[in-house]
């Protein structure tokens, strides 16, 4: 297949928030199309999955996404991870591992599992993956919440992961990719 595509914004784009409107000229075999299409952004994201090895056991992170609760019911089991900020993705998964799993780690301990884009179609969100492995005594006791961001950090061990994805429980899919890719290599 041969293919070509360009990407133009609309002269006076309909904008609301974060949402844009663009206008696509693309030509595929030959044959020339215009398409219209919104997308979203709101930044990117990193997700990490903190591993003990030696207990054989990750951390996933349980919390609240309306999303989930409104087509689900229930709350969501997640990979841990947030936004990344001006000072870049690993910068942002060393503070997002401790924000919301406690683990003191730096940058030369993530390990880099690749990127994804959740739904290309319609978000600008690139997702920047993670794995680390830790021992406990990088684990504090207590995490430091925000206010707005309640959630439970949650010990999954290795033989529990396959039955809890099964049962519907994970569904968030840069967590499912994650796990793949961690299977794949033998980590878990």
């Amino acid at each position: 297949m041969n293919s070509h595509a360009t990407i133009n914004e609309d002269i006076n784009p309909k904008a609301w928030g974060l949402v844009s409107n663009y206008r696509i000229n693309i030509c595929i075999d030959d044959v020339s199309y215009t398409l219209p299409r919104e997308t979203y952004n709101v930044g990117d994201f990193v997700s990490i999955i903190p591993i003990n090895i030696l207990q054989r056991y990750i951390y996933l992170i349980e919390q609240p996404r309306a999303g989930m609760l409104k087509k689900y019911g229930q709350i969501s089991l997640e990979a841990c991870g947030g936004k990344v900020d001006n000072q870049g993705p690993l910068y942002s998964a060393v503070n997002e591992l401790y924000e919301e799993c406690g683990i003191t780690c730096n940058e030369l301990n993530l390990n880099f599992i690749g990127d994804v884009m959740v739904n290309p179609g319609s978000l600008e969100e690139k997702s920047y993956l993670y794995y680390v492995e830790f021992g406990a005594d990088q684990v504090a006791d207590e995490l430091t919440l925000d206010e707005n961001e309640p959630l439970i950090r949650r010990k999954v061990y290795f033989d529990e992961l396959s039955n809890l994805i099964e049962q519907g429980h994970i569904k968030d899919l840069r967590t499912l990719y994650l796990i793949k890719k961690l299977e794949e290599r033998k980590v878990l």
